[in-house]
This record gives structure tokens, C-alpha cells and sequence, in this order.
């Protein structure tokens, strides 16, 4: 580091993980599930989900988050579920945006997707009766872009 005090630039998950980070835990912000019952459809989970996915991307200090939400909407039936990933980094640093979606990619939200699927299938379970299971989604195959993150 320079004689200035202005904390490194990170533009990468690699970086991130080098400097060090600590999980502090993960958090839920929205578990639905809903039935319209003004709907003429069967409740019943459909053989293949085509979720909807949200990103948030936070940042404060040495606290990096991480946040998504994934949202199944049939006629007969919703489910949404959203939650964060929070860490500690163990020095100062600046992520550049790049970084920080890097990091969502890469670490976030590989870490949240269990916690996801979980919530899926036990609000599933005791709304409409069935197990929705999401797909086992391989790394890199979910990928957000700067424009999905909110």
C-alpha cells in the first residue's frame, strides 16, 4: 500500500477471498407462499419451474452481502423466497462494481442456493401439498449481469 491511506481496489472474488472474509450468517427477508383461490387451475407443482431471480449487492465498510430473491408464479399459486449472505472482509477495502458482482457470482449466491431450494420445498410442501424442488443450478450457470442488480 502507498503512503496514502485509501483503502485497496478490489475488482474480483479471487481478491476478495485472498484479503480474507468471515460468513456472519445468512438472513431472510420474504418466505411466501399464496394460493389464488379465484384461480380455475389445479394446485399442483408443474414437473419443470421457471423461476424468476433478483439480485441486491451490498457493500459497507468491511461488511460485503449478497442478496436474492427467487419468485415462482403460477395461476394457481405463488412462491417467493429472498435472502442475504453477509460477510466480513478482514481489512478496508474499495470493490469496484465489478468486484462485487464477481463476488454475488461466484461466492453469494453458490453459498445462498440451498438455503434457497430449502425454503422452496418446505413452502411448497405445506402450501400446495407437493415438494417443488428446484434444479441443482451448477456454478456459472446463474449468472447475474450489472443489470440485475438492484
Amino acid at each position: 500500500m502507498s503512503g496514502n491511506n485509501e483503502p485497496r481496489v478490489v475488482d474480483s472474488a479471487a481478491e476478495l477471498l485472498e484479503i480474507g472474509i468471515t460468513l456472519q450468517g445468512v438472513q431472510f427477508f420474504r418466505l411466501e407462499a399464496a394460493v389464488n383461490e379465484d384461480a380455475a387451475a389445479p394446485i399442483e407443482a408443474p414437473e419443470e419451474v421457471s423461476p424468476a431471480y433478483g439480485l441486491k449487492l451490498r457493500h459497507e465498510g468491511r461488511e460485503i452481502g449478497t442478496r436474492v430473491s427467487i419468485t415462482l408464479d403460477e395461476v394457481a399459486w405463488k412462491i417467493v423466497v429472498d435472502a442475504a449472505v453477509d460477510y466480513t472482509l478482514d481489512e478496508d477495502v474499495q470493490v469496484t462494481e465489478g468486484g462485487l458482482l464477481d463476488f454475488a457470482n461466484n461466492v453469494g449466491v453458490m453459498a445462498l442456493l440451498p438455503y434457497l431450494r430449502q425454503a422452496i420445498a418446505d413452502l411448497s410442501q405445506r402450501v400446495l401439498g407437493e415438494v417443488i424442488m428446484m434444479p441443482v443450478i451448477a456454478r456459472g450457470s446463474l449468472v447475474f449481469t450489472a443489470d440485475d442488480a438492484v
